[in-house]
C-alpha cells in the first residue's frame, strides 16, 4: 500500500509540471477575474480527468477480477518499460522544443467565463496520450484494495496534478492585482522555456518510473 502512494504521489508530482495546463493558468491569473478563471480552469480539468479515470479504474477492476494478478516482477518491469518510453518522449521533446514554445505561445483562453470549458477541453484533448496517468489507473486496480482506498488514490493523483494551478489561484487570493506582474514574469519565463521543461518533466518521469521499477525487482529477487 505504501509502495502505491509513493508510485501515485511521485508521478502526479512530476505530471504537474505540464506547460500546456499552467501556460493557459497564468494568462487567466493575469486577467480582471483571475481568481475565479484559475479555479474554473483547475475544475473544468478536474472534471474531465478524474471522470474519465474513474471509468477507466472502475473497467480496470473488472478486468483485474477476472483474471490472475499479475506477478509483482511483471509490474516491476511495466514501470521500468514506462519509465524507458519516458525517456524517449523526452528526447524528442527536447529535439521539437521550439515548436512546444510557438504552439503554447498562440493559446487562446477565451477569458474567465469560458475557462472551466478551456480547462476541460485541454484535459479531454491530452487525455489520450496522458501515458502516466494509465499507469497510476493500472497501478491502482492492480492494488486489488477496496473501492474507497482506490478511489481516494484516484483522487489524490488528480488534486495534486494541479497543484500549480492551485499555487496560481492562492496567489491571486492572497496577493490580488499584485500577483499580476510575477504571474506575468512566470508566464513569460514558461513560454520561453516551455519546450525544454516538458523535456525535463518526461526525462525526470522517466527516472523516477524507473528507479521505483528497478527498486521493485531488487527488493523482490
Amino acid at each position: 500500500m505504501i509502495d502505491l502512494v509513493i508510485f501515485v504521489v511521485s508521478v502526479a508530482l512530476v505530471d504537474s509540471i505540464n506547460p500546456s495546463s499552467v501556460v493557459p493558468a497564468l494568462y487567466l491569473g493575469t486577467g480582471p477575474h483571475g481568481t475565479r478563471a484559475v479555479i474554473g480552469f483547475g475544475a473544468g480539468m478536474l472534471l474531465v480527468t478524474f471522470g474519465a479515470g474513474a471509468a477507466l479504474l472502475i473497467l480496470g477492476n473488472g478486468i483485474a477480477n477476472r483474471i490472475p494478478r499479475p506477478a509483482p516482477v511483471l509490474i516491476h518491469w511495466g514501470e521500468v518499460a514506462l519509465g524507458v518510453a519516458a525517456l524517449v518522449v523526452a528526447a524528442i521533446s527536447w529535439r521539437h522544443r521550439h515548436r512546444v514554445a510557438g504552439g503554447l505561445a498562440r493559446i487562446d483562453t477565451g477569458g474567465h467565463r469560458f475557462a472551466p470549458l478551456g480547462g476541460a477541453t485541454i484535459a479531454a484533448l491530452e487525455l489520450p496520450t496522458a501515458f502516466p496517468y494509465f499507469a497510476v489507473i493500472a497501478a491502482i486496480a492492480a492494488s486489488q484494495e477496496g473501492l474507497a482506498f482506490q478511489a481516494s488514490m484516484l483522487l489524490l493523483f488528480n488534486v495534486l496534478v494541479l497543484t500549480p494551478i492551485i499555487a496560481i489561484a492562492v496567489a491571486r487570493i492572497v496577493a490580488g492585482a499584485r500577483a499580476v506582474e510575477a504571474l506575468t514574469r512566470i508566464r513569460s519565463l514558461v513560454l520561453r522555456h516551455a519546450g525544454s521543461v516538458m523535456a525535463a518533466v518526461f526525462l525526470v518521469l522517466g527516472i523516477v518510473l524507473i528507479a521505483l521499477g528497478a527498486f521493485g525487482l531488487a527488493s523482490s529477487g
